[in-house]
């Protein structure tokens, strides 16, 4: 809904409401604005906040959006603009400067003894284009990705030349123009990604097949963390813009920079949901050719403790979300189905295989799964040379030892109002038949996660004992050189990290340098992580073609 005035006849598609407060805002502007001698934001054009700017473009209404642009410069940071030009502009000091300072006045000190506070706009710095390609709205973005753009920026400068930020840009090297030029089309092979992440709607669909004819070579374009538009798409489980972008010829083998191929985008995560996902799943690995799909399965990639595969990955994230279980031996069950279980005898970055890392989360309807398709990885041990079994029986060891019988019993006490209490006593006083064990299956029974992982792995062993295969399968030396080599170069990299986190700032100069560095880094950075990371993971696993 609109918030003011200005978003109020964007929203009406009224342009001469809208030509009516511009000029009003200019009016306003002549007779309160300073001196731009003194300060060079002051300046007699009148300009609209930002989100007024996002609005436009989200209503898709490029012909507003123009008259908009040709009034008030809107959508460029004009000031970054004039502070890269390198033209000194001389402003008139209101107080004494003071002395030099390392060769140079401090007009921030001098400022500050006098309650001065510095104002400079905030300015954004995303390509409008991007913006547009974002919400997903296909005239917008179709006009911005022409020339239009910068005819009305160019108007814009026209109409204001006594503006001192563009005499500034007019007697530096790069013009007006060219500044505004290279802005409009940074980072334009992302907008692919940007109509990836919008909102599925059929809109949406037609934007990207407008991108990918338009700006074939963003179909392989990736962002600064190696994500193509499809690895988005599978990230999101944005199903129809896959499938287009699969149409198109979009490679299906491409991995991030973090070594994560499709499955890993898709299964990361995929535990967070519940039962009726589950098509969805299907829906997304069932785009991926066969004939590539099972190495897929045993590709690794490098997030934390490292060489994860797609179901060590998925593995991962069921134990930093919340379980439900049933759902959880769904997805298990079909990863194992299509994977052939190729996956489930390979190491990790620490060394153990899945069922490992099972046994020692205590993820029992886990463990029953993978057992019951390869019971002899209870016998698989790992980089440091235990099995499944021995961590089962360890794990359930130390469960009784940490949790001991408690010297108070709890009984049904007293009844007072209608509300029963529990009496606490001595255990020596307990009757007979506190002491008596539950019977098996019955809803008395306490079995701990733990026991119930070593019950599992015992009968697992106890099978392969009786049809003779109750082989020990060692770990080879390569796999544990590999693993101590992995551990050696993460404790070094950790190492760097902590000396490089623990250096002092010695002086403002380094300080300053140091604000170089980090802009220079934020400069590399781009939009499409943050889309991604804000977009709801499951926003588009509806069909756009479903009611």
């Amino acid at each position: 809904m609109p918030q003011d005035l200005i978003q109020l006849a964007l929203f009406n598609n009224d342009p001469d409401l809208l030509s009516y407060l511009l000029g009003l805002g200019d009016d306003f502007n002549d007779q309160t604005a300073g001196d731009p001698e003194e300060d060079l934001s002051k300046t007699k054009s009148f300009s609209i906040a930002h989100n007024t700017f996002l609005y436009a473009i989200k209503a898709n209404r490029p012909h507003l959006l123009a008259e908009l642009i040709k009034r008030t410069g809107a959508g460029i940071p004009l000031n970054k603009f004039a502070k890269a030009s390198g033209v000194e502009v001389t402003q008139k000091p209101k107080y004494y400067q003071g002395l030099s300072v390392h060769g140079r006045k401090r007009k921030d000190w001098a400022d500050a003894g006098h309650n001065v506070v510095v104002h400079e706009p905030m300015e954004y710095h995303r390509p409008p284009l991007l913006e547009a390609a974002h919400y997903g709205v296909l005239d917008t973005t179709e006009w911005l990705a022409g020339d239009a753009p910068l005819r009305s920026y160019r108007q814009f400068a026209q109409a204001h030349s006594d503006d001192k930020r563009l005499q500034m840009l007019a007697r530096s090297k790069r013009s007006f123009e060219a500044s505004v030029k290279k802005f409009l089309g940074t980072r334009s092979q992302l907008a692919l990604h940007g109509a990836v992440v919008a909102e599925p709607t059929v809109e949406s669909l037609e934007l990207i097949q407008y991108l990918v004819e338009s700006m074939p070579d963003s179909l392989e374009a990736k962002n600064v963390d190696g994500l193509t538009p499809l690895l988005v798409a599978f990230k999101l489980y944005r199903h129809d813009a896959a499938k287009l972008l699969l149409e198109a010829g979009a490679d299906q083998t491409v991995r991030a920079k973090n070594g994560m191929n499709l499955v890993h985008l898709v299964l990361e995560g995929a535990s967070i949901d519940y039962e009726k996902q589950h098509n969805q799943l299907k829906a997304m690995l069932s785009l991926i050719d066969e004939r590539l799909l099972p190495d897929m399965f045993i590709e690794r990639c490098s997030l934390d403790p490292g060489s994860l595969t797609p179901l060590a990955l998925w593995i991962r994230s069921t134990s930093f979300y919340g379980s439900n279980k049933n759902w959880e031996k769904m997805v298990l069950s079909l990863i194992l189905s299509t994977s052939n279980g190729r996956e489930l005898s390979l190491l990790n970055g620490e060394g153990d295989t899945p069922l490992h890392v099972m046994m020692r989360t205590s993820k029992f309807w886990l463990v029953e799964v993978v057992l019951e398709a390869a019971p002899q990885l209870v016998n698989r041990e790992n980089a440091v040379g235990t099995t499944s079994y021995e961590m089962a029986e360890d794990q359930e060891i130390a469960s009784i030892c940490m949790y001991p019988p408690t010297v108070k019993y709890n009984s049904p006490g007293y009844r007072l109002r209608g509300m029963v209490g529990t009496s606490y006593g001595s255990i020596t006083v307990a009757q007979p038949q506190y002491f008596i064990d539950k019977k098996v299956g019955s809803e008395e029974e306490d079995t701990s996660k733990e026991k119930t992982c070593w019950q599992l792995a015992q009968q697992a062993r106890a099978r392969l004992e009786a049809e003779g295969k109750d082989q020990r399968r060692l770990v080879t030396l390569g796999e544990a050189n590999v693993v101590a080599e992995r551990v050696a170069q993460a404790k070094s990299s950790r190492s760097r990290h902590q000396w490089s986190a623990g250096k002092a700032v010695d002086s403002d100069e380094d300080a300053e340098e140091d604000k170089e560095d980090e802009e220079e880094e934020n400069e590399l950075s781009d939009e499409v992580s943050g889309w991604v990371a804000g977009a709801s993971r499951w926003a588009g696993v509806w069909f756009v073609g479903e009611d």
